[in-house]
């Protein structure tokens, strides 16, 4: 997927939380003579890229940057934006691994939490429940032999997402947006995208927060179930309401009767969602993730989800992901214990890799600068302690210096050098 650019090559565009997981209606669920629609037919719900695709694409990365830096690179944007954020869900939430040593992630809040137990030999299926924000390149990096060894019952520090992480995960792939659960929650100060349907805010947030139960029962039902009929794939729906959680859609159903009333009971919101719980209705796998989970309108409602997208999503144009490195390490500079550069990005740089290999490549000193969801630039030097501490043995060794997006990755620099 992705395409490393040198700048002695020809310049190649390429058109690229917290988390915790029903009322009547006159519409009823009682009819028989319903009629049921999906995708774009009566719901007008499917989009369909098709000739009509944009490729317009924004170049953040501009040539006089380029000619600044050291070494720079570019990453193609999916064909269909709305299928790529949905994919992303769907790889989150099918990794495979192997429990190496029993470990649980426990936490306890005012109004909800996590209790899981990971046991020694266990095969899960999908990355862990966290608050890590770890893409799924970075979590295979930390499998050995396809398993995996958490470094603590933190879940600050379990490799994984949550449900808005998750989310933000899958979004990134193709366009920017950060921060935490504010961005997804309409009516936010921080809410970064558009609200679905014609439902009106009129409530001030708390804590960047707006609560969503209140902003169902304020708007109605009427208001609020014609927001879920105009869902489309790639769009979220978000509860906030002391603790939160949310999904990404991947599918709507409406069901109405043949006087074309729609069934509230019977339409459907298909969703993929990281949550706090064992999926226990699963037999066939061990997983926290829900995934193509069916919801009704009335269950959406009594539970006080509003309905988001995005612009790049509406509009199919995004802006074309980078990574920059300004400043090569050379050989003198690594054998004093040193690190120059500077890493950028116009996405949230999620990690960037740094590794002392041996002379038979194995590593010596390793470690990994994990980002937060709004990093978006990583000076190196403050970590030269981190990677070196108290200086090497006499030897000859490599740097490898990789950094990542959600996007992707890049080994930005292999660089050989000597302890004398």
């Amino acid at each position: 997927m992705k395409k490393f650019i040198l700048l002695i090559l020809a310049v190649v565009f390429c058109i690229a939380v917290l988390a915790s997981c029903g009322s009547d209606s006159s519409d009823g669920g009682d009819k028989t003579d319903d009629v049921q629609a999906t995708g774009g037919d009566e719901t007008g719900n499917e989009d369909d890229p098709g000739e009509n695709q944009p490729t317009g694409h924004i170049h953040d990365l501009t040539d006089e940057m380029k000619a600044k830096v050291y070494k720079w690179v570019e990453f193609d944007l999916p064909a269909d934006l709305r299928q790529a954020v949905v994919d992303y869900m769907y790889e989150q939430a099918s990794v495979e691994w192997v429990c190496a040593e029993s470990f649980g992630v426990k936490e306890e809040w005012e109004h909800w939490g996590i209790n899981l137990d990971f046991q020694k030999g266990v095969k899960y299926t999908g990355q862990p429940y966290a608050n890590s924000q770890v893409n799924v390149a970075l979590f295979k990096r930390v499998l050995k032999d396809g398993t995996y060894t958490s470094p603590s019952t933190s879940w600050d520090d379990v490799h994984g997402s949550q449900c808005v992480s998750s989310i933000l995960n899958a979004m990134q792939q193709c366009f920017i947006i950060d921060g935490w659960s504010y961005s997804l929650n309409p009516g936010s100060e921080s809410f970064d995208g558009i609200k679905v349907g014609d439902y009106k805010v009129d409530i001030k947030p708390v804590n960047q927060e707006t609560p969503t139960l209140k902003v169902c029962e304020d708007n109605g039902k009427d208001v609020i179930f014609d927001a879920y009929s105009k869902l489309q794939k790639g769009d979220t729906i978000i509860t906030v309401n002391n603790w939160v959680h949310a999904r990404m859609v991947v599918d709507v159903t409406i069901v109405k009767n043949n006087a074309g009333v729609l069934n509230t009971r019977r339409s459907v919101v298909k969703c993929v969602e990281q949550t706090n719980a064992f999926d226990t209705s699963r037999s066939d796998v061990k997983t926290t993730w829900r995934v193509d989970k069916m919801y009704t309108f009335e269950e959406l409602y009594a539970d006080g989800y509003l309905p988001a997208t995005y612009e790049e999503l509406q509009t199919g144009i995004s802006h074309i992901p980078y990574i920059t490195l300004d400043v090569e390490n050379t050989p003198n500079v690594l054998a004093k214990g040193q690190l120059l550069g500077n890493v950028r990005s116009n996405y949230p740089v999620r990690y960037v890799i740094l590794e002392v290999l041996g002379e038979n490549g194995e590593v010596v000193k390793e470690y990994t600068v994990r980002g937060q969801m709004n990093d978006y630039a990583f000076g190196l030097r403050k970590y030269s302690y981190n990677l070196f501490g108290d200086g090497l043995e006499k030897g000859n060794y490599t740097f490898v210096m990789t950094a990542g997006i959600a996007a992707g990755e890049i080994e930005f620099e292999r660089v050989a050098f000597t302890v004398e």
